[in-house]
C-alpha cells in the first residue's frame, strides 16, 4: 500500500506546477517579452533593463540581487496628488547594503492660486513623512531623481543575478 503522505505530495507538488504558469512573474515576463518584440526606440538605460528577464518563481530569492524602492506621495489620486520623495536600498544574497541607500526629496512647483485644500493636503502629505517645507524647496525634480536612479542602478547592476549567460 502506498504511502499517503507521499501520494499527498505528489498531488500538491502536481498543484504547484499547475498554477505555477499563473505566478505573476511569468505574466510580467510575457509583457517584457511583448515589448520587446515591439522594437521601440528607448533610451539607453530603459533598454537596458528591458533586456534582462524576471526570475524563475523557483528560484531561491536569497540569491538574487533587489532593488527595494518607495516612493512617498502627497496623496493616492495620480491626477491631484504628486511625488514627494523617492528613495532606494539594494538587497544582495540576502543582505540588505545599506551604503546603496538614497533618498532625494522631490522639489515640484505648486501653483501659485493653488486653493487653500490643495495646500493643506500638501502640508498633511509633508508632515506626514517629516518633510519640512524647507527640505522641499532645496529638493531635486523628479526627473532628475528618477534620472539619478536609473543610471546609478544600470551601472552597478546591468545584469540581475538570475540572468542566464
Amino acid at each position: 500500500m502506498p504511502d499517503k503522505s507521499l501520494k499527498n505530495k505528489n498531488i500538491i507538488t502536481h498543484m504547484m506546477d499547475l498554477f505555477s504558469n499563473r505566478h505573476p512573474l511569468h505574466r510580467l515576463e510575457e509583457q517584457r517579452q511583448a515589448l520587446i518584440e515591439q522594437n521601440l526606440e528607448l533610451p539607453n538605460y530603459l533598454a537596458r533593463l528591458l533586456k534582462v528577464p524576471y526570475p524563475n518563481p523557483k528560484e531561491n530569492s536569497n540569491d538574487m540581487a533587489f532593488t527595494v524602492v518607495d516612493f512617498e506621495t502627497s496623496g493616492l489620486n495620480p491626477k491631484t496628488d504628486h511625488i514627494v520623495s523617492i528613495g532606494w536600498v539594494h538587497i544582495i544574497d540576502g543582505v540588505i547594503k545599506l551604503s546603496s541607500a538614497q533618498h532625494h526629496i522631490i522639489n515640484e512647483p505648486t501653483s501659485i492660486s493653488a486653493e487653500n485644500k490643495r495646500e493643506e493636503r500638501e502640508h498633511t502629505a509633508r508632515s506626514l513623512h517629516h518633510i519640512l517645507p524647507e527640505q522641499q524647496k532645496m529638493g531635486i525634480s523628479l526627473e532628475e531623481a528618477i534620472g539619478v536612479f536609473l543610471f546609478k542602478f544600470t551601472q552597478q547592476y546591468s545584469c540581475c543575478s538570475w540572468c542566464n549567460h
